[in-house]
């Protein structure tokens, strides 16, 4: 809910702007001086004489010119915009530096392509590159806003030059990344994807958005019908809700999407929103749930909530703190040596605890009958917990309702950046709900719409695939389109009637 970066990056939800953070200590072993102004030429990595090439026919490789460049451009710009330089090599994992730096790693000389895309994804996790990058440039621009007027004038060909090579290296390296990237493969719906693309079904996205890259998408995705945004109050115009609307529609291409965004002070309505609109199927919630001012779940909140799960399939990202609901350190943050991460929706572990006490509490509306699902961050491949992935741990109310999706680097055609985290996880689980829907109402089209989303959940419960991780770290696992499919379209046509 994020690398929150985008890789993680993501608002008070789900995407964690960790690499914004790791930016502020980058360091570069390469000496340029006093900061003066240098010649240099640079050449796109496919274009580059000294590209190291993978195959013929594959992505190519930035050669260690491109890299020197690159490094080099950081440099001069960590120091117009004020900041200081290290004579020690940074030791952060996702320090800019480190992620470029991993290019030049020996096990890239391998030829085989799937072999290649393991080592980029999941042993280098190169896809990570863009979104440091574009958090770099973010705090550059702050920073250079801050310099005097004169240094800003004496200095602006260096900067523009340096922005624009780093800007040309981060297209450079998603393109690359993005050529080897097994995408929604892994969710194994190409038959459901081929008979479904989520016609006539709504999905809700409770989240914030940029206005611009709303018309950019409404161009780009001309099967689907993205609504004007609702706003309650005056919530952040952010594009982490943009990211989430790629990741639905890269599924379900022809989904009704409901934009709406609220404050903190009109989350509550925001949410009821949504709740009242008798054709939405699914909502998506890519961010924390309410609280009040003492950090409990807001009763309003609890009670819409436990009343809309009975009708609606609520997806929501579980969150990026390194730690199960409990707060204890997942095994791979143990084995990394790391802490939990320092998420400021790392509240919302609690409150998910509670919406859960309440949900299957016995005197409760939607007790053993809630259609609310809690999406976990994975790998690529989903054969590894992201790094810093929420698990739902020994709660056995969570592992019921929570699922395993690929969204450790996840491609945002609207940013044209790879995102991660349980943001991305969340909206996979609503685009692969909204097929099974259109799908279930293809089959049965005289169906009841509350039986059919309760169906669709069964379904996807009862054919996920945990790939050899446990129970408590993944739920039931990762999905599997196809099968799930099959699990509803042979069901009893009388159950899925209503009856």
């Amino acid at each position: 809910m994020k690398s929150m970066t985008i890789i993680q990056r993501s608002h008070s939800g789900f995407g964690v702007p960790i690499a914004l953070l790791f930016i502020a200590t980058l360091t570069l072993g390469i000496c340029c001086g006093c900061g003066g102004v240098r010649s240099r030429q640079f050449s796109p990595a496919t274009a580059s004489s000294d590209a190291a090439y993978v195959d013929a026919a594959g992505p190519t490789l930035p050669g260690a010119n491109d890299l020197k460049v690159w490094q080099a451009a950081l440099w001069d710009l960590r120091q117009l915009i004020g900041m200081q330089t290290d004579d020690h090599a940074p030791q952060d994992p996702d320090d800019l530096e480190v992620l470029l730096n991993r290019f030049k790693d020996e096990r890239l000389a391998v030829l085989h392509a799937d072999a290649l895309a393991h080592i980029i994804l999941d042993g280098l996790e190169l896809q990570k590159i863009g979104g440091a990058i574009t958090d770099f440039l973010g705090l550059a621009e702050i920073l250079w806003q801050d310099r005097e007027s004169s240094f800003r004038t004496a200095h602006a060909a260096l900067y523009e030059e340096d922005v624009r090579i780093l800007q040309v290296a981060r297209q450079t390296v998603n393109q690359f990344v993005q050529a080897l990237h097994p995408g929604l493969a892994i969710l194994r719906a190409d038959k459901l994807r081929q008979a479904a693309k989520g016609t006539g079904i709504v999905v809700g996205v409770f989240d914030l958005f940029d206005d611009d890259l709303l018309t950019k998408q409404r161009q780009d995705y001309s099967s689907a019908l993205i609504e004007p945004v609702s706003r309650l109050g005056n919530p952040p115009r952010l594009d982490h809700g943009n990211a989430v609307i790629d990741t639905i529609l890269a599924l379900a291409p022809a989904v009704t999407i409901v934009p709406v965004s609220a404050d903190a002070a009109h989350y509550n309505d925001g949410f009821a929103a949504l709740s009242s609109r008798d054709d939405i199927a699914i909502i998506n919630i890519s961010r924390g749930f309410a609280a009040d001012s003492d950090g409990a779940l807001n009763t309003v909140f609890s009670q819409q909530l436990q009343s809309i799960v009975k009708s609606k399939i609520i997806t929501k990202a579980i969150g990026n703190t390194g730690t199960d609901l409990s707060n204890n350190l997942t095994e791979v943050r143990r084995a990394a040596h790391l802490g939990p991460v320092g998420s400021l929706a790392s509240y919302d572990l609690a409150l998910i605890r509670q919406v859960l006490a309440a949900l299957s509490a016995p005197d409760s509306p939607g007790s053993s009958t809630d259609l609310l699902l809690l999406a976990v961050n994975v790998g690529p491949f989903a054969d590894r917990l992201a790094l810093s992935a929420t698990i739902p741990g020994d709660n056995d109310r969570a592992q019921d309702r929570t699922f395993a999706l690929p969204a450790d680097g996840v491609y945002a055609a609207s940013t044209a950046e790879f995102v991660s985290g349980s943001s991305f996880a969340a909206p996979m689980l609503a685009g692969l709900s909204a097929l099974l829907l259109d799908a279930a109402h293809q089959d049965h089209p005289n169906a009841d719409s509350r039986c059919q989303r309760h169906a669709v959940t069964e379904a996807l419960k009862a054919t996920a695939d945990r790939s050899g991780l446990l129970r408590r770290v993944v739920g039931h696992g990762v999905p599997r389109g196809d099968a799930a499919w099959r699990a509803i379209t042979s069901c009893s046509p009388a159950r899925l009637d209503g009856a």
